[in-house]
């Protein structure tokens, strides 16, 4: 039964037809629900369950991003606020009014989106310009972004939502000469971030980049051999969530694997070590000493 029938059924008073249909709600919860989700519009109204128990609104912000806040209802409402789900930063979520008022909610999750675009715009950017290798699917909530700057490295950016123009953290991964000249540019400019221009520019800026490499085109030919950023022994990017994180260091190799297929791989091999915890052997690209935990 949609929204609208159930307010005509209100309406006309065929309460007692609404409760043979298994509310759990009592009648005067159910006027209530209704009253308020007049207030905050028919038009912000995505779904409402059968039951009244589970609401979906939505906003769309300047840029026309869609925003989706769920609502849980419990049988007690309103003595008991809503449990709340939306595609927002942890720390922006735990900001949204926890009422009992589901125009108060709605409102405070107006504010936050709001309060979020030069976040979600500096983002959007980055999805746009930058080879992102993680997320796989960058959702709202996601205030980080792992980016692929050179040969087999990337860095990890993670920004404030409250402050997303400021100098975000920068994680990088790859082999310890690879890594050199991002590191030595980091170092060099760090407490020189600019305060204006967009965050690409800053970020190529701060780690001497000309311009972030594009990710590859996906052919035919191209689909057997390994790409940047996928493990060489599985020739995946992602396995079971996880990225690879064991890279050699030997600078003409730089070869990445996932921790569990490089410990396979090192274990089979009869001139492996193990000391303390762990497995020491030879890259499989290169032939030269890596290790990893085992």
């Amino acid at each position: 039964m949609n929204l609208l029938r159930q307010m005509k059924c209100l309406e006309t008073g065929e309460v007692a037809s609404l409760l043979l249909t298994g509310h759990r709600l009592s009648v005067d919860t159910y006027k209530r629900i209704i009253s308020e989700l007049e207030s905050v519009g028919i038009d912000h109204i995505v779904q409402v369950s059968s039951l009244l128990d589970e609401i979906m609104l939505q906003a769309i912000d300047q840029a026309s991003r869609t925003h989706i806040l769920g609502l849980s209802l419990c049988a007690n409402y309103p003595s008991a606020p809503p449990v709340i789900q939306a595609d927002l930063p942890n720390t922006v979520l735990s900001n949204l009014k926890r009422s009992s008022s589901l125009p108060a909610i709605y409102k405070s999750f107006v504010q936050q989106i709001a309060a979020l675009q030069v976040f979600w715009d500096a983002l959007d950017e980055l999805d746009s310009i930058c080879w992102v290798i993680d997320p796989e699917n960058p959702k709202r909530k996601d205030a980080y972004r792992r980016i692929m700057i050179g040969n087999n490295v990337s860095v990890q950016i993670t920004i404030d939502p409250f402050n997303p123009m400021e100098r975000p953290d920068i994680k990088f991964l790859g082999s310890e000469c690879a890594v050199a000249p991002f590191q030595a540019s980091l170092n060099e400019k760090f407490q020189l971030w600019p305060n204006s221009g967009g965050l690409v520019d800053k970020l190529k800026w701060l780690l001497g980049l000309s311009d972030f490499p594009a990710a590859p085109d996906v052919t035919e030919e191209s689909q057997d051999l390994v790409h940047q950023g996928e493990c060489a022994i599985c020739f995946l990017t992602r396995l079971e969530g996880d990225l690879p994180s064991r890279v050699c260091d030997n600078e003409k190799c730089g070869t990445v694997y996932h921790t569990v297929c490089l410990f396979e791989w090192l274990r089979t091999l009869s001139t492996s070590t193990k000391s303390f915890s762990y497995i020491h052997g030879e890259c499989p690209n290169c032939g030269l000493a890596i290790s990893c935990p085992s």
